[in-house]
């Protein structure tokens, strides 16, 4: 974290890009998609867009470089070696209870593959939006760390 501001209105316009950003979201999933009935229209793709958009370009506007939002490589191998077990366990967990729950249905390979990048893409985008857009700016604001997470 390059600063911590103190000026009031600068923690106000921080704290401002993240309720606005939230707000932005609500009013996609609770009035666009519903809209749509079915069909994407030209409306959807665009709200989509500026929805996916503003994070990336606050950042950029912000001066963040890519390894102040957690976008690095040194730290993957140290990582995987704490995360993978557990994530290995839970996933076998998850699975046991879907097959004695029996909801447990095989698809086809490709489909195990389309799944697990779409989840792939879905982690990193949830943890790009909290760490690196969300997280930094009410850290940069100088809320409590408590409340900031």
């Amino acid at each position: 974290m390059r600063f911590r501001s103190s000026s009031r209105p600068i923690r106000i316009l921080l704290i401002g890009e993240v309720v606005g950003y939230a707000a932005a979201i609500v009013a996609y999933v609770w009035f666009a998609l519903p809209s749509a009935g079915g069909q994407v229209q030209w409306f959807h793709v665009t709200f989509f867009a500026l929805v996916a958009a503003f994070p990336i370009c606050a950042n950029l506007l912000h001066g963040d470089r890519p390894a102040d939002s957690g976008l690095r490589l040194d730290n993957l191998r140290a990582s995987v070696r704490q995360v993978a077990p557990v994530t290995l366990v839970f996933a076998m967990a998850v699975a046991a209870v879907g097959l004695a729950a029996g909801g447990f249905h095989w698809s086809s390979w490709k489909r195990l593959g389309e799944l697990a990048g779409l989840y792939l893409l879905w982690g990193l985008a949830q943890q790009y939006l909290l760490q690196a857009f969300a997280l930094r700016r009410l850290c940069q604001a100088a809320l409590p760390p408590p409340l900031a997470i």
